[in-house]
């Protein structure tokens, strides 16, 4: 049996953010408070797979001026990581548009993807 990766060598997993104003809400708090800052983040979508070299985590901090996921601009911590692309995260989480389609593991639909958008109008 041929494992089959997930997403491809030009794509791989997109990025996922949040900010630290998200984090604040009073339900998410509770939920970190519960099941600390880390599991939160994987909860969210966070890959703790992939780590990054220059943080030893499976996500960054960026101080810098970005939107909420209410849409409002803001100066702050955003914390980025790569969206999880497994089974459970695809069904039953929250998962980017991107997330769906790569975790298909369907390198033709991929491809098909890939030509269609690079159509111009």
């Amino acid at each position: 049996m041929t494992n089959i990766p997930k997403g491809n060598d030009k794509v791989g997993a997109p990025p996922i953010y949040v900010s630290e104003f998200d984090l604040q809400d009073e339900d998410v708090q509770l939920i970190i408070e519960t099941i600390g800052f880390e599991e939160t983040l994987y909860n969210l979508g966070f890959d703790k797979e992939r780590w990054f070299n220059s943080t030893d985590t499976f996500y960054e901090v960026m101080e810098c001026k970005h939107r909420t996921l209410s849409g409002k601009i803001v100066e702050g911590k955003r914390y980025m990581s790569f969206e999880r692309l497994d089974d459970d995260w695809i069904k039953n989480g929250n998962p980017s548009e991107e997330a769906k389609m790569l975790s298909r593991k369907d390198h033709s639909y991929l491809a098909e993807i890939r030509k269609l958008s690079q159509r111009s109008y």
